[in-house]
């Protein structure tokens, strides 16, 4: 296409401003025609200007505007070089929700199910109302047990109801079996009602961390609250000696054993302690043996053997234990002060002594690496006098040791 002068382009001009003026109805007003007379010059070169926008080869066409949205229009126009016309098609838009809305559910709602809290609780606790493997199984032992008969009209309330006693039928069959329920053990771990408890709660923490996205649901979270909860009343129960087994054994004990091995599950010693921090009568009553456990296994302990310091530091992690608002309160500091053998009156001149032997704190303050005081000192070093260096290194050890925990 060849170009086109500069006259032919203003010719063009000049036509299509002469159609548009066609199509302009003359004005009524005579005062204003003046007016529009000397316009024009300013007008015809403002359209002018206007029309530099479009090519000669562009045609000038009026696209009426959709204004309700009603009906979806076709818009035609022309390609670049102006052969065939193209059709753009309306935008296309989300109809309006009409209707009820519809209903989203997550996929862990359906996930919890009464079967996987079922499975839950046979896991952790090791006893089922079904045939399970590797657990104690109800209808075998029991079959008239209410948990058992019951077993059709299970749902996920019965079940939260039911954990207590699941809990008590264990500890039952711990109690009174004439063979030993290893399925309700961990691998190497002693027979008796207190490492069960310590059993179901480590149980409870590897189910958690195996099946952390199930367990986040709600109806999950319920049921482990409440496993939690009643393993730590069962504890309560058993410290309390209400628990009556033909061979009676001092839990306490054992559980001082734990505590100096760091052996418990890490949350469940807290766990007890904040179920029973609101019953001052009851915490007393079940604390203050512990406590005294502790003070005679450092009344008869010694450097010599670290059994000293080892009962010392279960007392300091029993003084950091803490509850209450922000954590402001010490429950075994106040338990500890409000016992009768905190401070004694002395009754004779030897108030150092007597100090040492009766009060509460008596047995840790009294460290010493003389003979008269502590026999096994002696004894050790005599039976090793040929290399007594390493001894008394250690023994240094041990007493810096003792006094960096009393003044911790």
């Amino acid at each position: 296409m060849s170009e086109l002068t500069q006259e032919e382009i203003r010719q063009r001009r000049l036509a299509r401003l002469a159609v548009m003026s066609t199509g302009v109805a003359p004005m009524s007003n005579p005062s204003l025609s003046s007016a529009s007379t000397s316009s024009q010059p300013s007008n015809a070169i403002f359209m002018e200007n206007v029309s530099m926008l479009y090519t000669p080869s562009t045609p000038v066409k009026n696209y009426p505007m959709d204004i309700d949205g009603t009906t979806p229009r076709k818009i035609e126009a022309m390609d670049m070089d102006g052969a065939t016309p193209r059709k753009i098609e309306a935008m296309d838009t989300d109809e309006p929700a009409t209707g009820t809305p519809s209903k989203v559910q997550s996929n862990a709602d359906t996930l919890c199910t009464e079967d996987f809290l079922n499975t839950t609780v046979t896991k952790i606790l090791c006893v089922s109302r079904k045939p399970e493997k590797s657990c104690i199984v109800l209808s075998a032992i029991w079959p008239n047990n209410p948990l058992v008969t019951s077993v059709g009209f299970v749902n996920n309330h019965y079940i939260l109801e039911t954990v207590g006693d699941m809990i008590m039928e264990s500890l039952d069959i711990i109690m009174y079996s004439l063979e030993k329920p290893n399925q309700l053990f961990q691998e190497g771990s002693e027979i008796n009602c207190l490492q069960y408890l310590i059993d179901c709660y480590t149980r409870m923490e590897e189910h958690m961390k195996k099946y952390s996205k199930k367990c986040s649901i709600s109806s999950v979270k319920e049921l482990l609250v409440k496993i939690k909860t009643e393993l730590c009343a069962a504890l309560a129960l058993l410290l309390e000696g209400f628990l009556t087994e033909p061979i009676k054994k001092d839990y306490y004990n054992i559980l001082y054993e734990h505590l100096k091995r760091h052996s418990l599950p890490s949350e469940f010693f807290y766990e007890l302690v904040h179920h029973l921090e609101s019953d001052y009568v009851r915490f007393t009553k079940i604390f203050s043996p512990l406590l005294l456990v502790i003070r005679k296994e450092s009344q008869q302990g010694s450097v010599s053997d670290s059994s000293h310091t080892a009962a010392l530091q279960v007392l300091s992690d029993l003084c950091e234990c803490r509850t209450g608002v922000n954590s402001s309160t010490r429950p075994f500091c106040n338990l500890m002060i409000k016992m009768g053998n905190w401070l004694v009156e002395p009754l004779t001149e030897a108030t150092g002594r007597e100090f040492a032997k009766f009060t509460f704190l008596g047995p840790f303050l009294c460290t010493s690496l003389f003979a008269e005081d502590d026999c096994r000192i002696a004894d050790k070093l005599k039976t090793t006098a040929n290399e007594s260096r390493p001894i008394v290194s250690s023994l240094q050890q041990e007493v810096e040791l003792t006094r960096n925990l009393l003044h911790k």
